[in-house]
């Protein structure tokens, strides 16, 4: 009997291994297309440096506005803020970083009149995420993107209703971006990170890394998954290229968007994206055509 009872156990626990691998198998290889993460009325926000250190938004912008904009959400976007690294800048890569911005709200059909460079505007750029937060409610959620330090975010938080906060949600895919003490405020005091953001009462999505083998990285060197930009009909796409290519020439070469894929994830439901061929089934030949079917 025991034998038997034994026997019976081991066949059970195979055909118990077998499903989860068989599960695990299809959801390794299954497209993922949910709806869009940001109900149909909540409202984006982007938060983004690049006046500094790591050139990478100079693409993920680029990156990240083609994707709303196939989305017909320029409406949705309501605030970005830019050049968020308060603490030290440099002349050249604000003008990169506006080329990728500026120049991507232009080319894509965004309101630029939400898009506030902190270097020049940081008191509007806070009151802006401020009323976007204190406009929030169940119906009406603002997902503000962190693709920088959270300093500005948090001082937007510190200004907001409290009641309005836990509408606001956090986005982010980089633990880098989410630590506090990126340097020291005028009073001496550490600069603010996710942490103190939801201690004030926001919430937070963590997107999964977007990097790598989503959406590249300094080490990351295939050009062959985005050449369907640089050849595309569609001269915005051939641009969103350029800035990929511009920041390349600070990255060793490397092919990194990695904050952009933080806009896929938001507009697909899809936390693994990559550049092909999900990223490039979305956003097909043109981004006047809205986008069909799973990426």
């Amino acid at each position: 009997m025991k034998i038997q009872r034994r026997s019976r156990l081991s066949r059970i626990n195979k055909l118990y291994r077998a499903s989860v691998f068989a599960l695990l198998f299809t959801l390794a290889f299954q497209t993922i297309h949910a709806d869009p993460l940001p109900g149909e009325n909540d409202r984006i926000g982007w938060s983004a440096d690049g006046n500094r250190v790591d050139p990478d938004d100079w693409a993920a912008t680029a990156l990240a506005l083609s994707i709303f904009a196939k989305m017909g959400w320029q409406d949705k976007l309501v605030h970005f803020d830019y050049n968020n690294r308060l603490d030290k800048t440099y002349a050249w890569k604000e003008a990169e970083n506006y080329e990728s911005t500026i120049g991507g709200a232009r080319r894509f059909g965004f309101n630029q009149e939400v898009f506030y460079d902190a270097q020049r505007e940081l008191e509007a750029a806070i009151e802006s995420a401020k009323e976007e937060i204190n406009k929030s409610h169940e119906g009406s959620k603002f997902w503000y993107v962190q693709a920088g330090p959270f300093e500005l975010a948090y001082q937007a938080l510190l200004r907001a209703d409290p009641e309005k906060r836990q509408y606001c949600i956090l986005v982010s895919h980089s633990e880098i971006n989410e630590r506090a003490d990126k340097w020291k405020l005028e009073d001496g005091s550490p600069s603010r990170g996710k942490d103190d953001c939801v201690a004030l009462g926001a919430k937070y999505f963590f997107t999964e890394k977007q990097g790598l083998d989503k959406f590249g990285g300094k080490t990351f060197l295939r050009w062959d998954l985005v050449e369907w930009l640089k050849e595309s009909p569609c001269e915005e796409y051939r641009w969103v290229h350029t800035r990929f290519r511009a920041t390349a020439k600070h990255k060793e070469n490397g092919l990194d968007a990695s904050d952009g894929g933080m806009a896929f994830a938001l507009a697909t439901g899809d936390l693994n994206g990559n550049f092909s061929p999900k990223l490039k089934n979305f956003l097909g030949t043109d981004w006047r055509e809205a986008p069909s079917g799973n990426p």
